[in-house]
Parts: structure tokens; C-alpha cells; sequence
């Protein structure tokens, strides 16, 4: 099995729990589960553990395994996964958080869409529609709050956990370059408001504090002074001058 991985996975996990191919043709849906009661507190990486295990009695897979920011794929989309007993043929599976918060729900949506880019505009299926069971559980009435965000936001929405490039080559997350600009923001406005320390005409501090916003009231007040002294100058220069050229035309 070879994954290529879609722009919405953020990590491949191979399982062994699969049949190789497609030999009924390409994917037709996208089958939505849970992996199990909240209650239960398992957490991703423990259900991709049970997702990879083959050695356990009626072993089991999907294609992929989503929670909020996270999407781990364990078998290829041309490859068929162990999900959906008689319906593996021709569908993908997708096992989801059981929370089905709204980080979740943004997440599986995106992968949606990233399948559909793929494959064209598969629909989406519950497992209980396929199956007797509970499954996909807080997911029944979600449908068409995927199908929309998918749509509508999918590839468009970007996530704390998405990569991007910055100026210097080097890769961060979404999360690590807004903290970062929180922190240089915050470093300005320590400069701005909090100010620094004054200093005498010797160069050193005097012990007072100032920040940008006293000193420019401060400039300002003084300029005014300013340009009024230059301005009784200006007007005693042209008294002197008009004294002397009436002085010279006598």
C-alpha cells in the first residue's frame, strides 16, 4: 500500500487492516463514524493503536481517524478499509472524535473536502445506515452541518494546526506565528506604554520614566514655543529691514 496523502492529513499511520485495490471501480461515498462513548476517554492516538492492530480477534481499520486539528490516515483511499461490514467496497471511512465539537466538525469538514477534490462530489453516509448499530453516534444529525462546511468552508477555513511557509523558508504552525506576533505586539506596547528610562544631558538615567506618548505631547507643547519665538523674530527682522531701507532712501 502506497498513501498519498491528501492536503487535509496531517499524519499517515499504515494499518494492516485492509484488502488491496478497488476492483468494483473508484469510491462512491464517504461512510461518517464515531470511535465510541465520550465517556469512554480514548484518545486519538489510542484509537489509531486499535485501528492498526491485526492481531486481535474481527480486526477493524478505517481510512482515516479525525480530531479536532488532526487528521491521521491509516489505509489509501484506492485501497479498501475494514469499516463498514459489506459496504467497503466502493466507500471511505472516516472515524471521528465522539465530542463532535465544533473544532471536530471543522476538521472532518475539511477532510471531506480534500476527498471530494479527489474524487469528485462523493456523498456522505452514517454507519447506522448501513448497519444496525449506534454508530456514528453525536455524528446522526450532523450530515448536512458537514456537507455544508465542506462546501462552503472546507479548503477555504485555516486551522490553528495548519503548516505555512514563512518570509524565511522555515515552517511553523498557524498557532506558533500568532503567538509569536502576540508576543512582538505585546513587546511594542511594553515600549509605548510601559516607556523606558529617561536620561539626563550626561547620557545617563535619571531615574524618571517617560514613554512615546508623554515625550510627543511634550515635543508638541515645546515646538509650539518654538515656532512662536521664531515667529517674533522673523517679525523684528522685517521691522529692521524696512528701518533700514527707509534709512538708505533718505
Amino acid at each position: 500500500m502506497t498513501i498519498h496523502p491528501n492536503y487535509a492529513v496531517t499524519d499517515v499511520r499504515e494499518s494492516p487492516n485492509y484488502d488491496p485495490g478497488r476492483p468494483l471501480g473508484d469510491p462512491t461515498g464517504i461512510v461518517i463514524h464515531w470511535w465510541g462513548l465520550p465517556e469512554r476517554n480514548q484518545t486519538h492516538d489510542q484509537v489509531v493503536s486499535f485501528l492498526r492492530n491485526g492481531n486481535r480477534p474481527n480486526p477493524t481499520s478505517a481510512h482515516y481517524v479525525v480530531s479536532a486539528g488532526r487528521v491521521t490516515q491509516l489505509v489509501s483511499d484506492g485501497d479498501r478499509a475494514w469499516h463498514c461490514a459489506g459496504n467497503n467496497m466502493r466507500t471511505i471511512g472516516i472515524e471521528c472524535h465522539p465530542a463532535a465539537i465544533d473544532a471536530d466538525l471543522r476538521t472532518v469538514a475539511r477532510l471531506i473536502a480534500a476527498i471530494r477534490s479527489d474524487w469528485g462530489p462523493l456523498p456522505l453516509s452514517r454507519h447506522c445506515d448501513h448497519f444496525a448499530t449506534a454508530c456514528p453516534g453525536n455524528y446522526k444529525d450532523k450530515l448536512e452541518t458537514l456537507d455544508y462546511l465542506a462546501t462552503h468552508e472546507g479548503d477555504n477555513d485555516m486551522q490553528l494546526s495548519d503548516q505555512v511557509t514563512r518570509p524565511d523558508g522555515h515552517t511553523a504552525s498557524v498557532n506558533d506565528v500568532l503567538a509569536y506576533i502576540d508576543l512582538r505586539i505585546e513587546r511594542i506596547e511594553s515600549v509605548l506604554i510601559g516607556g523606558q528610562d529617561k536620561k539626563g544631558e550626561d547620557g545617563k538615567p535619571t531615574g524618571a520614566r517617560t514613554n512615546i506618548f508623554d515625550e510627543a505631547a511634550w515635543n508638541a507643547t515645546n515646538f509650539a514655543r518654538v515656532y512662536q519665538g521664531i515667529e517674533a523674530l522673523s517679525k523684528r527682522v522685517d521691522d529692521l529691514v524696512n528701518l533700514i531701507e527707509v534709512g538708505a532712501s533718505k
